[in-house]
């Protein structure tokens, strides 16, 4: 039986914090090996009009060029979870997008507590063997 760790690979996306009119820093992760990546986002108290725009991001290799990945999700759940997941098919491959990462901003004005964004990557694509002779 596989365990839960050869099946999933998890990592912090982002440690928490509250945001009020600005943004997180995305951390990016290699798709290389995976068919896709969840994110899950735990808020705490979001005040009055506080509002999250959760945005998708892929970027070529470790430190190039960004660009948005989909479409821009709002979420205004105080306390709650929101499951944000891409496929490693939806990369932009023409251009050399290999890894994804979440841009989440605060645009209502007012404090958004993020208490974390965990990143779950799965389904895991390994190379051919090769076969012997």
């Amino acid at each position: 039986m596989h365990t839960f760790n050869e099946n999933v690979k998890t990592d912090i996306e982002y440690a928490g914090g509250t945001l009020n009119n600005s943004a997180t820093t995305p951390i990016y992760f290699s798709m290389k090996n995976y068919d896709r990546i969840a994110f899950l986002i735990q808020t705490g108290t979001l005040t009055s009009t506080a509002s999250l725009s959760i945005q998708g991001r892929q970027r070529i290799g470790a430190s190039g060029t960004e660009s948005n990945l989909g479409s821009a999700v709002t979420y205004t759940t105080d306390d709650g979870i929101k499951v944000v997941e891409f496929q490693a098919s939806q990369l932009t491959m023409a251009d050399g997008n290999d890894r994804v990462g979440l841009l989440i901003t605060e645009t209502g004005t007012q404090n958004a507590v993020v208490k974390a964004v965990i990143a779950c990557r799965f389904q895991a694509r390994f190379p051919q063997a090769t076969l012997g002779s």
